[in-house]
């Protein structure tokens, strides 16, 4: 479920999450970044899909990936457990997805 949406402050959704879910590639790609941010994403995991596109999955509990390893669709990326890290409140997974690594675009307007 989506319990905040993309907007001007927020461009991102976030995606409400359960204890030990596993948290997946949303395509295939080479993962370009995997660690802690002090930027307020907590545990953050990015992906370079190798077309100008990024995807960005934060406030992991725990990263499963390391920079320069390759992904594919649907590979457990990371975890969720107890609590969220970075500056967010509740269980979620921010998704962001970035173009030519500048401006971010709504997520809804690529998945299904």
């Amino acid at each position: 479920m989506i319990t905040q949406y993309y907007w001007a402050g927020h461009p991102a959704i976030d995606i409400d999450t359960y204890y030990g879910q596993p948290i997946v590639a949303s395509d295939s790609g080479t993962v370009i970044f995997s660690g802690w941010t002090d930027t307020g994403y907590g545990y953050l995991v990015i992906i370079d899909h190798g077309n100008d596109f990024w995807t960005y999955y934060a406030h992991n509990s725990q990263n499963l990936v390391t920079a320069g390893q390759g992904v594919v669709q649907g590979q457990t990326i990371a975890l969720r457990e107890a609590g969220s890290t970075g500056n967010s409140t509740g269980d979620h997974i921010d998704f962001r997805i970035r173009y030519k690594a500048a401006a971010f675009l709504d997520p809804l307007q690529f998945l299904p």
